[in-house]
């Protein structure tokens, strides 16, 4: 998102641009009630804020994943058992 304040409520072309998705599915999701939005007149305006928790983007980075503390190697596991 861009350095300028964000409004909550966008038309369907300036949400393509904050979010990166396609006019055509932000089209066919309010049409179709999945995209949070309000219908004024003709104009669909998407409520990003809410689009965005409803897709989990987040802006947080994720946690790496945790790994155990001992890796055992499996192919070193299978010749070992084999020499014996």
């Amino acid at each position: 998102m861009s350095a300028q304040k964000q409004t909550p409520f966008q038309t369907i072309e300036q949400a393509c641009k904050t979010t990166g998705l396609s006019m055509y599915y932000l089209r066919r999701g309010c049409w179709a009630g999945t995209v949070p939005h309000v219908k004024s007149g003709r104009v669909y305006y998407i409520n990003v804020p809410a689009l965005l928790r409803s897709l989990g983007a987040t802006t947080e980075e994720p946690e790496p994943a945790q790994l155990p503390d001992k890796v055992t190697d499996i192919r070193a596991a299978g010749r070992k058992k084999a020499r014996a």
